[in-house]
């Protein structure tokens, strides 16, 4: 299996090949300090988009690393926003 640094445009870019969120563009978004944050340039349209967000998180602070950052939280923090998005 390769590893992919998905904390990179080209890993991330790499790691979406052949999936459907291939990307011609992986592009760093700047701001916060948690995780990480690329907008796709997607290949093909996806559910009638041209662009997603992808957000990566791992288990330390990106603007910290030395620092743990529990990624269950996140999961959790996300579905939260997914719910109140929903409704």
């Amino acid at each position: 299996m390769t590893a992919f640094d998905l904390a990179t445009e080209a890993g991330v870019e790499a790691y979406l090949t052949n999936t459907p969120y291939a990307c011609t563009r992986a592009e760093t978004l700047t701001g916060g300090i948690g995780n990480w944050a690329f907008r796709l340039y997607l290949c093909q349209p996806y559910l009638g988009k041209h662009t997603l967000v992808l957000k990566h998180g791992k288990s330390y602070i990106k603007s910290m690393p030395d620092h743990s950052f529990d990624v269950q939280r996140q999961v959790k923090v996300q579905k939260e926003k997914k719910s109140i998005s929903d409704t």
